[in-house]
């Protein structure tokens, strides 16, 4: 275990603060009691691997599920004198022999005619009963589940079911959260362990009604009692994206909320269409829900008497969002059963609330955030290249701003660029951008039509706080002691520098990282610059990345793109291959020759466009390679106010990346803070096919008045971009316009000829080498009889004339 901390409070370190080394050595076999009595330590099969883990609610106990069937308990000893140093065998006490769940201990309990098709296989489940001391799950690869109480060493009840089970979690009441939760944490909602959700590999859902068993009737029972229950669901199986087989659902939770129960599970998509997606869907409004709620305003109406004043008022306060839940006293409120009639789905396809989340990354882990009994604030989402969170609060559900754990490469990086000291205007400006902007600016300029000035549209991005606190180190003012801190905005907790690493991807998305001691790097900013250009760059108008036509005509299941991950790209032409950044200028370089020039301004400018013949009209030279970009007609600001706008567009003929860039702001003043209206630059562009340098002109003037008066978008007078000079270094040959034309460029055919000369040398000696040993074994016999003074062979000329053909074909090189 780990601890990070700060000395100085600025450079952070990590500190070795405890390991379970001891323990983790100690489990094996013989400790856990798992073998066969016949096994041998060094027979493989007897080996016994961890399928299942929890920690009590106590703290103080750890369960251990194996493959084999058994469940262990590792206990802390509570006898260890707190801060004294301890070994680690001496803080944890391992399971006995007696103290092993084992299938056979199992079974003991069990009455003999029940036993016949159990089977206690690998333990995938262990969880514990909230609300119900000592009463823990054990749930089996096979789809049994049985109730085991700890204190009376005894099965409570059976779940059997026929099909492989994955994961449960444990709901019931309204599902709303319980009064007085932040104070007493401990607390859980009332009978929400009277419910059980199941999950199995065919992607199905399975809903129990557990009976409550209180601890006389518990420790009455002998420990074969035949009155032990065996459950039923209460419904077949329900799978909420079949009828057609689906894939497992590895992971379920049961969230309380202030309008009800949030189901949250992922996997169970159709293997035949939707197999290869990687999902977490959300639904609140289910039957369950409706279920309980029926329940509850029955018993309402039982204990007033039949007076339907209190079912309307109990329907009203189930409809508000925000308002305290009062429990009141509901003990036995929903033990008696269901209402007659009520359904008891899990998953209703009429929910109000239902999203699919779509990831693009294979899924690792899901866990929900929240205090305890009370509602959940976010869903945390680990993925193998990202990590999403999810805002349970916010109407819509929308998605938080990570702080941290940002992703690098949500598409393959293409170009960077590391700037020191950069400009503190230019950074400040940038920081305010990113906190106006919601996710839609992220994605691109083009806004939805549909979106423009609509004011009910839900929010792509969470403006609640990150839900994970974990306070602060920082120094405290005027002195270098560090303080702590109980609360604290991760996004401003880093201690950032004036350096910005920007980083190029082959989307056409430029990202923005602020850069802190450490290696810490924060995300601020990531502009789309494909959206310049007609095609499927960017997002579309939702703000989400493009999809099939198909796949948004059919709203089944309700797909949500909740991953910016997005490694392949059909069309690579918006790529980004150079960056500059110069004060208050950046400039981009493109796979398809286009050159931007991005600066801030307090209103949209007009932005001016020119064309780069860099290659002339040249007989026999006809462009092989990709098609050029064409300029969108009309873009939609999706921020108001300052942002960072386009001010000039050069696209290059032919249309081949660029490969260099240079800037040079040309200012009136030497004021560089002023950001407020746009600055004249020279950029000078290079390609594998020649060069061109360009001047980016600024309104003066009257024109400049007009465009503040007109708000920067009236008709771009004095606004223009002049070609100053462009040269081609294709040479007049062949050869050279053949390679040329296909992308290639002229530099790569040198390379590609010294490759070929030198693999003809080296095939030139391996046939000399080959020459000379056959000729000196066919001359041995004519040289021993032939006078010394012929002792000169056609041999020695013949590698003669080889080392000089070799020698210049090497020269020409």
């Amino acid at each position: 275990m780990w601890e990070i901390d700060s000395s100085n409070g600025v450079h952070p370190c990590l500190r070795n603060i405890g390991s379970l080394i001891g323990v983790s050595s100690a489990l094996e076999p013989k400790h856990l009691g798992v073998e066969q009595p016949s096994s041998t330590d060094d027979d493989p099969e007897s080996v016994s691997h961890v399928t299942a883990l929890i920690v009590a609610a106590s703290g103080t106990v750890i369960f251990v599920g194996t493959d084999q069937g058994s469940v262990a308990s590792i206990r802390r000893n509570m006898q260890v004198k707190r801060g004294v140093a301890q070994d680690e065998g001496t803080m944890w006490i391992l399971p006995t022999q007696d103290e092993v769940i084992t299938p056979q201990r199992v079974l003991q309990s069990i009455p003999p005619e029940k036993r016949g098709r159990l089977r206690l296989d690998a333990v995938v489940v262990l969880s514990e009963r909230p609300g119900y001391p000592g009463h823990l799950l054990i749930g089996y690869s096979s789809g049994l589940c049985v109730l085991f109480d700890l204190h009376a060493d005894r099965v409570l009840c059976l779940l059997p079911c026929q099909y492989e089970l994955e994961a449960v979690a444990w709901c019931g009441g309204s599902g709303r959260p319980i009064r007085g939760a932040s104070a007493n944490p401990t607390a859980t909602p009332p009978h929400l362990g009277t419910r059980l959700l199941t999950a199995y590999a065919n992607g199905s859902l399975g809903v129990w009604q557990v009976p409550l068993f209180t601890a006389a009737a518990a420790a009455s029972g002998p420990p074969t009692d035949p009155s032990m229950q065996t459950l039923h669901m209460m419904e077949s199986p329900s799978m909420p994206y079949g009828p057609f087989p689906c894939k497992l659902i590895d992971k379920v939770f049961w969230l309380p909320s202030h309008k009800g129960g949030i189901t949250v599970f992922s996997g169970g998509m159709p293997r035949s269409t939707y197999g290869n997606r990687h999902t977490v869907s959300i639904l609140r409004g289910s039957n369950l829900d409706q279920a309980a709620a029926a329940n509850l305003a029955a018993a309402l109406r039982a204990d007033a008497g039949g007076e339907d004043s209190l079912l309307d008022d109990d329907e009203e306060e189930l409809d508000g969002e925000g308002e305290e839940f009062d429990d009141g006293d509901q003990t036995g409120l929903l033990a008696s059963g269901l209402v007659p009639g009520a359904p008891v789905h899990v998953f209703d396809s009429d929910a109000p609330e239902h999203v699919c989340l779509d990831l693009s990354s294979p899924l690792v882990d899901v866990c929900p955030v929240g205090p305890a009994g009370g509602p959940a604030a976010g869903l945390l989402i680990l993925c193998e290249e990202e990590m999403v969170a999810v805002d349970l609060l916010t109407p819509g559900w929308p998605l938080f701003s990570l702080p941290y754990l940002s992703c690098l490469h949500t598409a393959s990086l293409t170009a960077y660029g590391l700037f020191t000291q950069v400009n503190p205007a230019f950074l400040a400006r940038l920081e305010a951008v990113s906190s106006t902007c919601d996710r839609g600016d992220a994605f691109g300029l083009a806004a939805s039509p549909g979106e423009a000035g609509n004011a009910s549209a839900k929010p792509r991005l969470s403006s609640r706080p990150w839900p994970i606190q974990g306070g602060q180190c920082v120094p405290a003012a005027g002195t270098g002691s560090p303080v702590r801190s109980a609360s604290f905005d991760p996004a401003r907790s880093l201690v950032t520098s004036n350096d910005l690493l920007i980083t190029g991807h082959e989307n056409g998305a430029v990202a923005f990282w602020r850069l802190g001691p450490g290696g810490c790097s924060r995300n601020v900013f990531t502009l789309y610059t494909g959206s310049l250009f007609e095609g499927d760059f960017g997002p579309d108008v939702s703000g989400d990345p493009t999809r099939a036509t198909e796949e948004e005509a059919d709203p089944w299941p309700p797909f949500r793109r909740a991953s910016l991950f997005d490694p392949f790209m059909d069309d690579v032409r918006a790529a980004i291959k150079a960056i500059r950044l110069v004060d208050n200028t950046l400039v981009l370089g493109g796979a398809a020759g286009q050159v931007s020039v991005w600066q801030f301004s307090d209103s949209k400018p007009a932005m001016a466009k020119l064309d780069l013949p860099i290659t002339p009209e040249i007989p026999g030279f006809r462009w092989k390679g990709n098609a050029p970009l064409t300029l969108r007609p009309s873009m939609h600001q999706r921020c108001p106010g300052a942002s960072l706008f386009p001010v000039g567009l050069a696209l290059s003929q032919p249309p081949s990346p660029v490969t260099s860039i240079a800037v040079c702001e040309l200012r009136d003043t030497l004021d560089k803070s002023a950001l407020n209206q746009p600055i004249g630059v020279l950029v000078a562009v290079g390609s594998p096919h020649g060069f061109a340098v360009l001047h980016l002109s600024t309104p003066t003037g009257t024109a400049a008045r007009s465009m503040e008066a007109g708000g920067g978008g009236g008709g771009g007078e004095g606004v223009g971009c002049h070609l100053l000079l462009h040269h081609s270094t294709i040479p007049a040959n062949s050869e050279a316009l053949e390679e040329a034309a296909v992308g290639e460029g002229w530099a790569r055919r040198r390379t590609r000829e010294l490759k070929n000369s030198l693999r003809d040398s080296f095939r030139r000696l391996k046939r000399m080498k080959s020459t000379r040993s056959s000729m000196s074994t066919a001359s041995t016999p004519a040289t021993a009889a032939s006078p010394p003074a012929q002792s000169h062979s056609p041999v020695v000329r013949l590698n003669y004339s080889a080392r000089v053909g070799l020698r210049r074909s090497v020269t020409q090189v």
